[in-house]
């Protein structure tokens, strides 16, 4: 799945970066320019199958293609609510200060 391909790659930049801010990392979503690309050009066939996998989700290329895939950013950022990236900010927060004092993983 493609979201949690994402989620790999950002938390293993997060361990990464010794001077990376984790509070300020959730600004690393903002996309640097503006996109022009829509669901239908933007979107392969898996994803769409993906897409409709959610719960009350229905993609559908000749209904939604023209839609700005910005929007449908958008939108998915509501499942990304602030209590999830906190959880994911305070295990990296946790790792990193395991690691620093030596303590065990199940401390």
């Amino acid at each position: 799945m493609n979201e949690k391909k994402y989620l790999k790659k950002w938390v293993e930049h997060l361990k990464k970066d010794d001077n990376c801010n984790i509070q300020n990392a959730r600004d690393a979503m903002v996309p640097a320019s503006f996109s022009n690309l829509n669901i239908g050009d933007a979107l392969s066939a898996e994803d769409i199958f993906t897409f409709n996998q959610i719960p009350n989700v229905e993609i559908d290329r000749k209904k939604h293609g023209g839609f700005a895939l910005s929007d449908l950013v958008l939108e998915l950022s509501h499942f990304l609510d602030e209590e999830v990236t906190n959880r994911v900010d305070m295990d990296i927060m946790s790792s990193r200060i395991r690691e620093e004092w030596d303590l065990p993983k199940d401390f």
